[in-house]
């Protein structure tokens, strides 16, 4: 299940995107330019910390998402319903087929947005220019 419609997807898209190719400019820059510290190399870093921590930052809210979800579906699972109505248990059950898809942030349809999809950008980003 996509949350947030179209209207924020392509946005996402563009960020995650945008980042994964800061990155890996940034780390062939680091991987060509040695250890030389300069002002050059200080600003880098910097904005190799700072691009990093706002794809971690995505990617954290998207998993938290993933982790209410499951915890949503759980909560579903242990709702006691054996002495309810018929149309309690009726609505239990399309809530459960609704939680069995799963809720989390898309970007665009392409991929899921959580941590898994931060640790795949790093090491792609690590790997390009070793």
């Amino acid at each position: 299940m996509k949350i947030l419609g179209n209207s924020l997807s392509p946005a996402v898209h563009c960020c995650n995107h945008s980042t994964v190719f800061h990155l890996s400019l940034i780390v062939f820059y680091l991987s060509t330019e040695g250890t030389n510290v300069n002002g050059t190399y200080i600003k880098f870093v910097t904005m190799l910390i700072g691009v990093a921590f706002l794809f971690w930052f995505c990617s954290y809210f998207g998993q938290q998402v993933i982790d209410e979800a499951e915890k949503y579906h759980f909560a579903l699972y242990c709702a006691h319903w054996v002495d309810k109505t018929e149309s309690f248990k009726r609505t239990l059950r399309v809530m459960m087929t609704f939680a069995n898809r799963g809720l989390y942030l898309k970007a665009i349809g392409v991929y899921v947005i959580g941590l898994s999809s931060f640790c795949t950008v790093s090491e792609i980003s690590k790997m390009c220019f070793p």
